[in-house]
């Protein structure tokens, strides 16, 4: 529970999940296939 991570602040879930773990409950993220991270709002343009 030592660790310390940069967050966005913006309370999404990434800052959920950080949370939760800094708390010590066990969290397990699953990806849909095919998903990606990241915002593409310019792409192609």
């Amino acid at each position: 529970m030592g660790r310390r991570r940069l967050r966005c602040g913006h309370g999404g879930t990434a800052d959920v999940v950080d949370a939760a773990r800094d708390r010590g409950i066990s969290v397990t993220v699953i990806w849909p296939e095919g998903a990606e991270r990241g915002l593409k709002l310019f792409e192609g343009a």
